[in-house]
């Protein structure tokens, strides 16, 4: 009976093991790219533009799920091209390098939809939600 114990917390890591594996994508995330694709109506376009002083490092969430989408320098504009199969809640997340971690506000948007979002130099005017890290 000394072996028990040992034998239990074995198999409870087993079980774990098994039940982390399963729950995984099993797929590639979809992919974010700079690049426009052939055809953008199967896309959501998503421009940046930043007019802080620091980079912003930006994410889109998809229905829960968060997708790096690249940085955006100082005073500069970038556009990235996410693949979309179906209308999506989705909001946008940022960190300025040095600075706050902002949210905008959720939106319900699809394929060859566009979406343009400005970090401004004074974030009070931002129209979603920020605060310190």
């Amino acid at each position: 009976m000394k072996y028990a114990a040992p034998a239990r917390r074995l198999l409870g890591a087993i079980a774990t093991s098994l039940v982390l594996s399963a729950c995984g994508g099993g797929g590639q995330p979809p992919r974010t790219s700079a690049e426009p694709p052939a055809d953008l109506s199967t896309v959501l376009t998503v421009t940046v533009h930043n007019d802080q002083l620091e980079e912003a490092r930006t994410w889109l969430i998809v229905d829960g799920q968060r997708f790096r989408l690249g940085s955006v320098r100082a005073n500069r504009s970038e556009t990235f091209y996410y693949p979309l199969d179906g209308i999506r809640a989705l909001h946008l997340e940022f960190d300025v390098t040095l600075g706050q971690h902002c949210v905008t506000t959720d939106a319900s948007l699809g394929p060859g939809d566009n979406i343009e979002v400005r970090i401004p130099s004074q974030l009070m005017a931002f129209p979603g939600v920020c605060r310190r890290r």
